[in-house]
């Protein structure tokens, strides 16, 4: 807004310095120096910043694309069964080791008591007492 006024007001103080002319020569005069004026600030400003934001998106968008197909890679091709549950505990998806026969024998409990030592968030000594 401030470079509208500003770029206005410099066509302005350089058409009174101007001979008399017709008004149709200096509106034309006038529209063309705005645009001179305020191109660079509305490149600078606006579009410039704008075409960074853009190309910052596609290469985060590219990244979580490549991220995606390398989670998928590592979850259908793990040996050992992952399963991925809902906040109710329903099966959401499993890979093809979880629907190998051992892994269709465990109940959810085992299963949950599996993934918890082996993240560590069970005691070694506390797990042997459950029957995995």
């Amino acid at each position: 807004m401030c470079a509208v006024f500003v770029g206005e007001t410099t066509v302005m103080i350089i058409l009174a310095y101007m001979p008399n002319s017709p008004v149709w020569s200096e509106a034309l005069f006038d529209s063309a120096m705005l645009n001179v004026l305020l191109f660079p600030v509305l490149y600078f400003f606006i579009f410039r910043p704008f075409v960074h934001q853009i190309d910052y998106l596609k290469k985060a968008e590219q990244t979580v694309r490549q991220s995606e197909v390398r989670f998928k890679q590592i979850f259908e091709g793990s040996p050992i069964g992952i399963a991925a549950y809902d906040n109710d505990g329903c099966l959401l998806k499993g890979n093809k080791a979880l629907k190998s026969p051992e892994c269709l024998m465990r109940t959810l409990e085992k299963i949950s008591l599996i993934c918890l030592i082996t993240l560590n968030m069970v005691p070694a000594g506390s797990a042997k007492s459950y029957p995995v």
